[in-house]
């Protein structure tokens, strides 16, 4: 497990990988008049990293399809799914239909003016040829967005079941996953306990920290079991599917 504080653009990724699962800033659509308040104490972001356009889409398709075996999964809005997608079939993947994360405790929207935010979306890709697993994954993703860590209560943080159950569909046990938008680490800590290995990027300190503590912890004690969504224990301590 290795987390970086750096840039993902000045960080040397291995050569090949079987899967890349992150969670870069959404449009700048999205990003437009929000406050980045952040109820893990982590102080908001500059300006320049929250929210992306067509060009850092492709940019980091770029870079991460020649090495990656598998899989790609980046959480997007519906403006940038579009980007992602095109990007990634640029390099000859297969892109699937946008699959959505629905929140079951979203956020209202408080202007009044219409219908909120209740979803995010997951674009999925493979490289043309057949992955060595083949079989139906869920078409889309139910449950709070936020869980029982503090730290993933923050805005944009994603729940810890959620990534579990990424990494139960998209992975197995000793596969290399990337995320060059780690934040805390999330899914390192996941990762960690699924008997995956992790490499991530972090360019904010203070998250960069807490992440560095979260995949410590994990470290030291990587048989608690996994966290329950509902009665179904998405992966146990032995990091079955």
């Amino acid at each position: 497990m290795s987390l970086h504080l750096s840039t993902w653009q000045d960080h040397e990724w291995p050569s090949r990988a079987h899967a890349l699962i992150t969670d870069p800033p959404f449009s700048k659509r999205t990003h437009t008049g929000m406050t980045p308040t952040r109820a893990d104490g982590i102080d908001p972001l500059e300006a320049d990293y929250l929210g992306i356009d067509e060009a850092d889409a492709q940019e980091l398709a770029d870079r991460f399809a020649p090495m990656l075996s598998e899989w790609a999964i980046v959480f997007c809005d519906h403006v940038a799914y579009h980007w992602h997608a095109r990007a990634w079939a640029d390099h000859g993947w297969y892109v699937f239909g946008p699959v959505p994360f629905v929140k079951s405790n979203g956020s209202p929207r408080f202007a009044g003016d219409g219908p909120a935010s209740a979803a995010e979306w997951i674009m999925i890709a493979r490289p043309s040829k057949r992955v060595r697993d083949p079989g139906s994954r869920p078409g889309f993703y139910h449950g709070p967005v936020t869980g029982r860590d503090k730290l993933s209560r923050g805005a944009g943080h994603k729940p810890a079941w959620l990534l579990q159950a990424l990494l139960r569909d998209y992975s197995k046990q000793g596969d290399l996953i990337l995320d060059p938008f780690a934040g805390t680490a999330t899914l390192g800590e996941v990762a960690t306990r699924g008997r995956r290995r992790y490499e991530g990027t972090e360019i904010d300190p203070k998250a960069f920290d807490l992440g560095l503590a979260r995949l410590d912890h994990a470290d030291r004690s990587p048989d608690l079991p996994g966290l329950l969504i509902g009665s179904q224990l998405l992966i146990d301590s032995e990091g079955s599917r």
